[in-house]
């Protein structure tokens, strides 16, 4: 989740005390990244109202609010 988006939308976050290593698309360690998550939120996945709640990494992601992973 972007930080920006996690700001506007006052999602509470919370810091690690030791970072995860977060490796960007194109193999590149992230080196701010890793340090602050979201406990659960809910989330609503496509058009037939699927609801699950996810816990997000709070981190620069650029233009993207929120960037879903999939497999």
């Amino acid at each position: 989740m972007n930080q920006d988006t996690a700001r506007r939308l006052e999602i509470l976050n919370e810091a690690r005390d030791l970072p995860l290593k977060i490796t960007t698309f194109d193999g590149e360690t992230a080196p701010t990244e890793g340090i602050f998550y979201t406990h659960p939120i809910p989330l609503e996945i496509g058009a037939n109202c699927h609801w699950s709640m996810i816990s997000c990494e709070v981190a620069n992601a650029g233009k993207y609010d929120l960037i879903i992973v999939f497999g």
